[in-house]
């Protein structure tokens, strides 16, 4: 939502953001009408249409926000610490303090999808890790795609769990699986 923007539009798009993230508590994305999205929010069918075209347009625009919320957690506290380890932190403390976004975003996108465009590690970043672990600069960003998939698995599984534990101990276990990966795949090469 945009800063400017009359508080009456504010608070009708906050009642539809929020109104559909309730509905996704319990069914997904294809199962939502815009009708019962209405009903849920306590707003008209043309009011929706004037600042939506549908349901998943309103979704992307609330995920496309948290990501980049999240993203820019991860990028401000790397920057401040130069250290993955805080910067994971951050980021897994973020998502934690945005329960709910973070919830229907692990369970309504692809994985694929989340690891290409959303993964809360910058490619800067990892160049960084890649000279520590002398990973040749031409082989960073397929090395990056790799962990960054792994990443996002330990992530998924860590936050979707009933009783998980604290962030520090799961960016410890993030980066115990980079660097035992990393390790196993120099002795596999030799090196190379």
């Amino acid at each position: 939502m945009k800063r400017n923007e009359n508080p009456r539009v504010i608070e009708t798009k906050s009642l539809l953001e929020k109104g559909l993230l309730r509905l996704l508590e319990h069914r997904s994305i294809s199962k939502v009408s815009i009708t019962a999205l209405c009903e849920e929010a306590g707003v008209n069918r043309t009011t929706f249409y004037k600042y939506y075209e549908s349901v998943e347009q309103l979704y992307d625009t609330i995920m496309e926000r948290h990501h980049e919320k999240l993203v820019e957690t991860y990028n401000k506290s790397f920057e401040k610490t130069g250290n993955i380890r805080s910067a994971l932190i951050a980021a897994l403390k973020y998502m934690i303090n945005n329960e709910q976004e973070t919830r229907i975003s692990l369970k309504n996108t692809p994985d694929g999808l989340y690891t290409d465009t959303k993964i809360p590690v910058s490619k800067d970043a990892f160049r960084e890790f890649g000279r520590q672990h002398n990973i040749p600069e031409d082989k960073v960003e397929a090395v990056f795609n790799y962990y960054a998939a792994g990443s996002f698995t330990l992530v998924k599984d860590w936050f979707l769990q009933e009783k998980r534990i604290k962030p520090e101990d799961e960016a410890d276990v993030i980066l115990y699986a980079i660097n035992s990966n990393s390790k196993l795949c120099q002795d596999i090469t030799g090196g190379k």
